[in-house]
């Protein structure tokens, strides 16, 4: 397991970072440095957890905070784990239906790693034909 200052540095937190955390499991406490009730709006980073699909839908604030720039991390299972019902490429793909996409996947432990968060590109468009 990595030590806080580790994690802090793995996760991209800073010195002074005000960080949130969204569907937290209880162990979470003792992953994430985190401010306990920090509202996610506020903060300067957002760690949000899913373990299975639906869990993505309760991530809105997460993906709020990659809209405003604010740094922002989806964790997950590692694969193998009891209960872990997301699989990367799947979750890699899920992400863009909430306008997201992936920059960066770490290992934080044994249980979990975390996906760092960027806004989708906008859709391409075809240039109209022309003959």
């Amino acid at each position: 397991m990595l030590s806080p200052g580790e994690l802090k540095w793995q996760l991209r937190i800073k010195p002074g970072h005000r960080v949130a955390v969204v569907n937290g499991p209880p162990e979470s406490a003792l992953v994430v440095p985190t401010v306990v009730g920090l509202d996610p709006h506020h903060a300067d980073a957002v760690i949000g957890f899913a373990a299975r699909p639906a869990d993505l839908a309760r991530l809105r604030p997460v993906y709020a905070a990659v809209r405003a720039a604010r740094l922002a991390w989806i964790s997950y299972p590692n694969p193998g784990r009891p209960g872990a019902e997301l699989h990367w490429d799947w979750l890699v793909r899920a992400l863009r239906q909430y306008g997201v996409e992936p920059v960066e996947d770490v290992w934080i432990d044994e249980t979990w790693s975390a996906l760092r968060l960027r806004p989708s590109p906008p859709p391409r468009r075809c240039g109209r034909f022309r003959p």
